[in-house]
């Protein structure tokens, strides 16, 4: 039987709802745990918790928390967001906001923004793109 003082010589993982009819809920992530092998033997080792923030892929299907906006113009003139960041929290609400270069006309949004205003608002519920269209 492995010391568990030594150190880990392997790694378990335990992914909630993997198993057809599992249900955990866990209020705060234990301290320890113990694993009893199939020829008797145990060991308690420390629990290590990492938790994941990606979407999609592999098991377990983490989701994510934070979300962004991919910018393009076509023609002169620019966007400019409000708040600007780098990466969302969902549920921000940003606002968009299309200038032309002066004498430069304004045709309006494509992609997840539409029509001819010159401001547009999100909810931030998913990544997103949006094209300012100038003349």
């Amino acid at each position: 039987m492995p010391d568990p003082l030594l150190g880990a010589i392997g790694t378990m993982q335990f992914e909630l709802g993997q198993f057809k009819g599992a249900s955990t809920a866990l209020l705060t992530a234990p301290a320890l745990a113990t694993v009893w092998s199939s020829d008797g033997g145990q060991a308690t080792m420390a629990v290590t918790q990492k938790l994941s923030t990606a979407t999609g892929g592999g098991g377990g299907g983490g989701t994510s928390s934070t979300f962004k906006i991919t910018t393009a113009t076509n023609g002169r003139g620019s966007i400019t967001l409000s708040p600007a960041a780098a990466s969302y929290a969902a549920g921000t609400v940003v606002t968009l906001t299309a200038t032309p270069l002066a004498g430069q006309p304004w045709i309006g949004w494509s992609g997840a923004c539409s029509g001819t205003a010159t401001t547009c608002t999100l909810t931030m519920n998913a990544n997103y793109s949006v094209t300012a269209n100038f003349r």
